[in-house]
């Protein structure tokens, strides 16, 4: 019986938006270390940003990083997250050669006026969960800020006030089985399921599994997990088929140990917290 994999990544992000291909990061200083801060505070929706970008120079460099071709440089000060300036890269008239260059104080002062303090633009208008890394990449997936260094601070912002900051050093935890890179014929060999025997399944095409909610020990065993089982036929959907997803959940709990990782204080594995497998019943 053939068997084929495919990965479906389906990632919930504490941005302001997401991409489809690795995003390049703002700038943040804190305690005077320069990280990166994984997020874009000043691409939110409350800021008037067509007009922003309508004020920036026509010839900066934009890629699928970096759409708006801006970074913003950011602090924390007095407990609040302060854009302490914004920086552009332009072309030079030498091929592959860029310079560096700060976007006009009165741009940032005109856009971001009623979000002036004391002469600091707070972003005030910003909530949410943002992190703050350096260090080695650990985990990456091609898309928006998905991905994992080894220093990072995880940094709780509301309404422009910072309310929590937990500083977090990630590492590898154990060095076992993982999904990344593996060869189809030897996934397989290691999942071992049996859609076949139930009769009930013998005229589907494929069977997806939705994988969700890995709970992980330290010694890379996986505890507990969430699948969804779907047969389809004739591109049809079917009913939800527990005893097959029940089958699953147990062939994953049985390897031993887990290729995982301790980042920001939870056991992951090297994929996104939700993927897909799809094993072909034809």
């Amino acid at each position: 019986m053939k068997k084929i994999i495919s990965f479906i990544s389906l990632i919930l992000l504490s941005t302001v938006s997401s991409w489809a291909t690795g995003q390049e990061g703002d700038i943040i200083y804190i305690d005077g270390v320069k990280m990166e801060l994984l997020a874009r505070p000043a691409a939110d929706k409350a800021i008037d940003g067509k007009r922003l970008l309508s004020m920036l120079p026509e010839k900066r460099v934009k890629t699928t990083a970096n759409w708006d071709g801006l970074i913003g440089c950011w602090s924390i000060k007095a407990n609040k997250l302060v854009l302490d300036s914004m920086i552009v890269e332009m072309y030079t008239d030498k091929h592959g050669e860029y310079k560096t260059e700060r976007v006009d104080k009165d741009i940032i002062d005109d856009i971001f006026a009623k979000y002036t303090t004391a002469g600091n633009v707070v972003a005030s208008w910003f909530s949410g969960t943002v992190r703050a890394a350096n260090g080695k990449t650990l985990l990456y997936e091609h898309s928006a800020f998905y991905r994992y260094l080894e220093h990072e601070i995880v940094i709780d912002v509301k309404n422009g006030e910072v309310v929590k900051m937990q500083r977090c050093n990630n590492s590898m935890l154990t060095n076992g089985f993982t999904i990344r890179g593996t060869k189809y014929d030897d996934l397989w060999k290691k999942i071992d399921i049996h859609p076949e025997k139930y009769a009930n399944l013998k005229g589907c095409d494929r069977v997806d599994f939705k994988i969700e909610g890995m709970k992980f020990n330290k010694k890379g065993q996986l505890l507990s997990c969430k699948v969804t089982a779907t047969p389809f036929t004739d591109k049809k959907k079917g009913t939800a088929h527990r005893a097959i997803a029940s089958d699953m959940e147990k062939a994953l709990k049985k390897i031993k140990p887990w290729k995982t990782y301790m980042i920001n204080g939870d056991i992951v594995i090297d994929i996104s917290p939700v993927w897909h497998l799809t094993y072909r019943m034809k």
